[in-house]
C-alpha cells in the first residue's frame, strides 16, 4: 500500500497510482520510492527493452502475425486508456516495452492526462506538450488561426489514435516514419498537413495500408 505522498508529487504517479487500472497491456505500477525531493516510479523489468529496440533487433526475422499481435496489444492497451478516459500524450516507440514473452505494454506517461469523459476538452493548462515529431499529427504543428489548432484540446484523443497508426508503420515497414527527413522538414510537411507516404515496393501490402493510413 502506498503512503499519500505530498502536492509535489508528479502527475503520472498520481495518475498510475489512483486513476488508471491495471491492464495487460500497460505498464504495472508496482509504486514508487522517495530519495529526499525525488520520487522514482517502481515498475517491472521488460527484458526485450523498447519497441524501437526489438523492431530494430528481430523486425526482419519476425512474422506477420507476431508483428500483428503486438499491434494488438498496443491497440488493446490504449483502448484501456481512453476508455478510462486517460489521453497518453506521446504514444510513440520508446513508449512501449516488450516483455520477455514478446507482448507489448504501454508506458511513459510523464505527458499523459485524465479527462472527465471523451467529450471533454483538455484545460490549457493541463495540455500536454507535442509528442515526438515523428509520431506527431499536423493538427500539432497548425497555425494558432487555425481551427485545428484551436480544436486540438477536444482533439486528443485522436492525436492519439494518430500516433498509434505510426506506430503501427513502424512496426509494418521496421523503418520510422518520415524516416531521415531532417526535424525541421517534418515540421514544415506537418505545418501543410502532409502525412508520411507509403513506402514503394512491397513492405507494406494493401491491407496493412489501408490499416494505417485512416
Amino acid at each position: 500500500m502506498l503512503d499519500d505522498p505530498s502536492d509535489k508529487i508528479h502527475p503520472e504517479l498520481r495518475l498510475l497510482s489512483s486513476c488508471l487500472p491495471p491492464h495487460d497491456n500497460v505498464v504495472p505500477f508496482l509504486g514508487f520510492r522517495k530519495d529526499k525531493l525525488f520520487y522514482s516510479l517502481v515498475m517491472p523489468w521488460m527484458a526485450d527493452g523498447t519497441l524501437t529496440s526489438f523492431i530494430r533487433t528481430h523486425g526482419a526475422a519476425l512474422e506477420i502475425s507476431t508483428k500483428t499481435t503486438l499491434l494488438h496489444d498496443i491497440s488493446s492497451g490504449l483502448e484501456h486508456l481512453h476508455l478510462n478516459f486517460v489521453i497518453h500524450g506521446n504514444l510513440e516507440t520508446d513508449n512501449i516495452l516488450i516483455t520477455e514473452r514478446h507482448s507489448a505494454c504501454i508506458s511513459g506517461f510523464r505527458q499523459s492526462v485524465k479527462l472527465s469523459s471523451r467529450d471533454a476538452a483538455c484545460p490549457q493548462s493541463q495540455m500536454p506538450p507535442k509528442p515526438a515529431k515523428q509520431f506527431a499529427g499536423p493538427e500539432w504543428f497548425a497555425r494558432r488561426d487555425d481551427a485545428m489548432f484551436q480544436n486540438l484540446p477536444k482533439t486528443l484523443f485522436k492525436s492519439d489514435i494518430y500516433s498509434l497508426g505510426c506506430v503501427m508503420f513502424y512496426v509494418f515497414t521496421t523503418r520510422m516514419p518520415w524516416g531521415d527527413i531532417p526535424s525541421v522538414e517534418i515540421s514544415n510537411q506537418l505545418l501543410k498537413r502532409v502525412t508520411p507516404s507509403r513506402p514503394k515496393g512491397s513492405i507494406v501490402n494493401d491491407k496493412q495500408w489501408a490499416l494505417i493510413e485512416p
